[in-house]
């Protein structure tokens, strides 16, 4: 049956669809757009290369076309629009949270206030040097300061010089905003730096997406960035306004009586006089603007001046002896030495050539309606930004290297992008069970489906061939065997061979398969139990995962070989944590399984949260053994036969690396503890049901006990024959 969720997105579907019909005579041409997705279907189908995606679609439509991104309206122009009604920025998604969710600072504010605050802020700049090459000497020369103090601490290590100029780049900016750069500012600064650096590396990707479908930075905080957004917003601004009031009060403590001698002063001293711009809000919004729109561009620059050294050995010796020819003696290079250096000069001259970042342009917002060439260009509308195409390209690449249904592959039905079959799944049959049978009767005994990013083969026949033992490596399996091939549950090739036939004869040897070997082990799990049961006399028992720990104990008790008090609480902390596991249920699982990066974005909902508990307690608890007993054996050499599984391995190690080592074994531990209890636990559930639902099955299997143990003796396995 069609579950109620899909329904609700059948029913937001067609609300789009019918309500939101938008093409209007008037209006630029452009292709029709699908519910949700509007046309992004036609960007990815326009072009195999993504630069010509918009101009393929202008030869189709013409200069000036409408397309649908997600849930915008957006006109794409090949020529500039100076237009006023454009100047708005948009107001949603990213941008909306960057300022308050107000028209403020200067990269997200539109018409008054974008304008003086923009004019205001770079006049009052201007005065305190900046774009003034001799000026602004002494702001570089603090924070060269600080960059070759950061340099001479990675000295004899390797550094990454990805965002490594950040620091010193905002310590420039930040002076001339604040003036002054005292130890706390200093730790301002640091803190800055580090969430810039995340909110860079957040990519465009997620605000793409973000802008395309404004709630979904609430959906996945994680996974588009938006948490890390949010982080460097609330850093910026919270400091902003630390730095805004400290200022009010000094003001208002000892009014000045010269000019301000930096941007701060100057826009506190304004506050009164306009309060349209000189807020306090506002001065936290351009502050951010200001440290963000500073840094990024003239980092990457000085990045790709270090890469180009590297690259260019030659060029880095000829530049060094330019600076020895100027300053023998070590002097600080200043502004006025550049005109004996002109092989420096034409070094960064070619290495802006070289190194020029794409623009990056933010969305514009349309602020009322207005004609342009004969279309009417509507109010709210978005002009195309380059951003955006960072969303294209990402399904352009699903899209164009997705296509997996080659000739001499299993037939199927083709997915979309993203969602792969998941929807010919849910269409195939009402009933979950034959939908796998339904596809089969149209596409043959062995076909190919897509689940989200994986690709599956489903058969009707089972196959043997060796090349299919191999288990999957993504999503909760690779989470569970440290993300390598390890264990018998997730290990493959000779990995799997070796661990699998090795454990399974050892623990023969233990007893594992054989009725009276075993029976100690399951005696001393069932006085446990009987404890546990006693425990529950006079009151109400959930079945549920009741045997659990009496059925790992039995486990333990082969691989330990011994049942300490310190064992039996790790016993109960690992059957709490494995009866969450298996609650945690399969859906959580199986969407992972069909998108791996889920796991991240929603931990708790699908169960990562809780698997991940349980594979850390198993895995710590695994290691502290393994650990123990190496140090036991290397203290007191066994000279007898191992008598349990964990000092059989821990005694071969060194004889065979790719199994017997400690993450193999805390892998194993994992495995074997976990599968031996679930399928037990389960039947012993079941017993008891059956128990409860006949009574009299349940009379008569009590009177045949009392009949062979009347004075209460413990039945043993000799016992099954009478």
């Amino acid at each position: 049956m069609l579950d109620f969720a899909l329904l609700g997105v059948c029913l937001a579907m067609l609300a789009y669809y019918l309500l939101a019909k938008d093409h209007h005579s008037d209006g630029p041409p452009g292709p029709r757009g699908l519910p949700i997705f509007g046309n992004l279907i036609d960007l990815v189908r326009a072009s195999d290369n993504i630069t010509k995606t918009l101009g393929v679609l202008g030869e189709k439509y013409g200069e000036i076309f409408s397309v649908k991104m997600g849930f915008k309206r957006t006109e794409a122009m090949q020529t500039v629009l100076t237009n006023e009604a454009t100047l708005a920025r948009d107001n949603s998604g990213m941008y909306s949270d960057w300022s308050f969710h107000k028209n403020l600072g200067i990269i997200t504010s539109h018409g008054s206030v974008w304008s003086k605050t923009r004019n205001w802020t770079f006049k009052m700049l201007r005065e305190f040097g900046f774009g003034k090459s001799l000026a602004m000497e002494g702001y570089i020369q603090i924070a060269l300061d600080l960059l070759f103090a950061k340099i001479d601490d990675k000295l004899g290590t390797e550094v990454n010089v990805d965002y490594f100029f950040h620091q010193p780049i905002l310590t420039t900016m930040w002076l001339m905003i604040v003036g002054r750069i005292s130890e706390d500012d200093k730790a301002h600064l640091t803190l800055i730096s580090e969430t810039t650096e995340r909110f860079i590396k957040s990519s465009v990707l997620g605000p793409s997406l973000v802008n395309a479908f404004p709630f979904l930075r609430f959906v996945f905080p994680n996974w588009l960035g938006h948490k890390v957004q949010m982080d460097f917003f609330r850093t910026c601004t919270s400091i902003g306004k630390k730095l805004f009031d400290e200022m009010g009060q000094k003001l208002k403590a000892s009014p000045l009586t010269s000019q301000p001698a930096n941007l701060l002063e100057a826009f506190v001293q304004n506050c009164g006089k306009d309060d349209e711009i000189f807020n306090c809000k506002n001065f936290q919004v351009v502050f951010q603007d200001l440290l963000m729109s500073s840094s990024d561009s003239s980092s990457s620059f000085l990045e790709s001046v270090v890469l180009y050294f590297i690259a260019f050995p030659d060029i880095q010796e000829k530049i060094y002896k330019e600076i020895l020819d100027v300053a023998p003696n070590g002097k600080v290079i200043n502004f006025e030495d550049r005109k004996r250096m002109p092989y420096t000069q034409a070094f960064i001259l070619e290495t802006h050539r070289n190194a020029r970042t794409a623009q990056n342009l933010g969305p514009r917002r349309v602020l009322w309606d207005f004609l342009y060439k004969n279309y009417k260009i509507k109010k709210a509308d978005t002009m195309l930004e380059f951003a955006l195409l960072g969303l294209c390209l990402a399904v352009l690449a699903y899209y164009l290297f997705g296509k997996h249904c080659h000739s001499d592959e299993p037939p199927g039905p083709r997915g979309l992008p993203i969602l792969g079959n998941l929807i010919d799944l849910a269409r195939a049959s009402d009933n979950m069970v034959n939908t796998l049978g339904v596809l089969g009767e149209k596409y043959g005994e062995i076909f190919s489906i897509r689940m989200g990013f994986k690709k599956t083969e489903a058969m009707q026949t089972v196959l043997s061939n060796e090349a299919t033992f191999a288990r999957d490596n993504t999503g909760m399996f690779a989470d569970r065997s440290f993300h390598r091939n390890l264990g018998i549950a997730t290990s493959h090739g000779s990995v799997w061979t070796k661990t699998r036939n090795w454990t399974f004869k050892t623990l023969r040897e233990f007893g594992f398969g054989k009725s009276l070997a075993m029976e100690g082990y399951i005696q001393v799990a069932s006085d446990l139990l009987f404890a546990k049961i006693d425990e529950k006399q006079g009151t109400e028992v959930n079945v549920d995962y009741f045997f659990h720990q009496p059925i790992q104990t039995t486990v333990w008790l082969m691989i330990v070989g011994r049942l300490s008090e310190n064992d039996k609480g790790h016993l109960k902390l690992i059957s709490e944590k494995a009866e969450r596991f298996i609650k945690s249920g399969v859906i959580g699982p199986s969407l992972v399984n069909a998108f791996p990066f889920l796991r991240f974005v929603f931990p708790n909902w699908l169960g990562h949260k809780v698997q991940t508990d349980f594979f850390q307690t198993c895995n710590s608890i695994g290691k502290r053994l393994f650990d123990e007993m190496g140090q036991e054996l290397k203290a007191s050499p066994i000279t007898h036969q191992p008598a349990s599984l964990l000092e059989a391995f821990v005694q071969n190690c060194g004889k065979d690396d790719e199994i017997f080592n400690c993450e193999n074994f805390q892998v194993a531990f994992q495995d074997l503890l976990l599968t031996s209890s679930d399928s037990t636990s389960s039947f012993l559930e079941s017993a008891v049901l059956y128990l409860i639902t006949f009574p009299e099955v349940q009379e008569k299997i009590y009177q045949e006990i009392l009949d062979i143990a009347p004075n209460g003796r413990v039945i043993n396995f000799e016992d099954r024959k009478r």
